[in-house]
Order: C-alpha cells, then structure tokens, then sequence
C-alpha cells in the first residue's frame, strides 16, 4: 500500500525577484541632462531613491553624484545670473532718467536770454509717488506738462514712467532732475545735469540702480 503524501510538505519557493535597473538608469539619464533647468535635480533624487531601494548601486552612486555636482553648478549659476540681470534690468530703466534729463537740460539752454531769466522754478513732476500708481509708474498725461515751466520748455513725458521731473533755479543757472525709486524700498536714484551760460555740464548720478 502506497504512502499517503505528507499534508504539510514545504511548497517550493519561487526565486527571489531581483531589483531592476530601470529607476537608476533613468536617473543617470536625467542627471546627465545639465544643459535642462532642474533636470538633474530630479536625477539627483531617483538616484537617491534607487540607492535606498538597492537597484544597482554602481549606476546609483554614478547618478547621485552627476545629479549633485550639476544642481550645484545651477545654483553657482544662478547666484551670478539673477543678480546681474537685475542690474542689466535696473540699467536699462535708468536710461529713461537718463534721456529725460538730457532732453529737459538742452530744452533750457535752449532758452534765449529773456524766457531764460524768466523761466520759473517746478515741482517735482508728476506729484506724488510712482509706487502709489498702477504698474508702479505714473501714467501718461499731457495736462501735467502744460503748467509752467513745463509749457515754455516744450517739455512733456509722453509716456508712463517711473520718474519725476524738477527744474530749479541756482547760483550757476538752472539744475534740471529726475528721480524714482525702481524697487519701491524708500531710496531713490537720482540723475542731474547743470545747465550754465557755457550748456549743459556731464551728468550727475547718485544710485543708479535704486
């Protein structure tokens, strides 16, 4: 008479399923893409997670280590960048300031002898703040300069901007002036032009770049 089979007989274990290298070879690959913004911060990361899960070390390590060397270079970058295009930025504005003043200073040496000693003192034009306005600027209004001394100077801003006019009387002639704040944190760019018998003297600048 046969045996009968034994009821709790061990069952065959199935071979254990060994990690795939798909996750770290997709972090290599992302790593390696420097040239795209963040890419290889996300190589960095899937490199970190196939490390911690045991996919392939040596290509994991390779990842991690690809990943981590080019987010610090971007960030290396971007620390030289941002602020320099921030100045080129603030630059170009202060063209504006720049032109305005040159234009404002040749309208009053342009004066004959008469209008010239007769040309009154302004304001700050437009009044107020350009960080109170819209966009930070004031808007373009033609009534504004359609007060003296604005009127005979043939003088206008046709266009909104971030800065204000002034011309004043002193010992030497007339200075003329434009300031704005481009950051609204309080401070103020400055840019000046001596207008004398002789013209108009070099500009005067005090931070530029405010």
């Amino acid at each position: 008479m046969d045996a009968a089979p034994a009821l709790n007989a061990p069952k065959p274990r199935s071979p254990k399923r060994q990690p795939g290298n798909a996750l770290p070879i997709t972090a290599l690959v992302f790593a390696a893409l420097f040239f795209l913004p963040l890419v290889p911060t996300i190589g960095l990361i899937l490199g970190v997670i196939a490390l911690i899960s045991g996919r392939s070390k040596a290509i994991s390590i390779v990842a991690v280590s690809l990943g981590a060397f080019f987010t610090f270079m971007t960030g290396i970058y971007a620390a030289i960048a941002i602020p320099a295009f921030m100045k080129y930025i603030a630059r170009a504005k202060s063209t504006e300031a720049i032109a305005q003043v040159a234009s404002l200073g040749n309208a009053v040496s342009a004066l004959d002898a008469r209008h010239f000693a007769a040309l009154a003192d302004s304001q700050w034009t437009p009044a107020g703040s350009a960080c109170a306005q819209p966009k930070q600027k004031f808007a373009a209004d033609p009534t504004t300069w359609q007060a003296e001394p604005w009127k005979t100077l043939g003088f206008a801003v046709d266009r909104a901007t971030a800065y204000q006019m002034r011309v004043t009387r002193n010992a030497q002639g007339f200075l003329v002036e434009a300031r704005g704040d481009l950051d609204c944190d309080g401070k103020l760019s400055h840019f000046a032009r001596q207008v004398t018998a002789e013209g108009v003297q070099p500009p005067e600048i005090t931070d530029q770049f405010e």
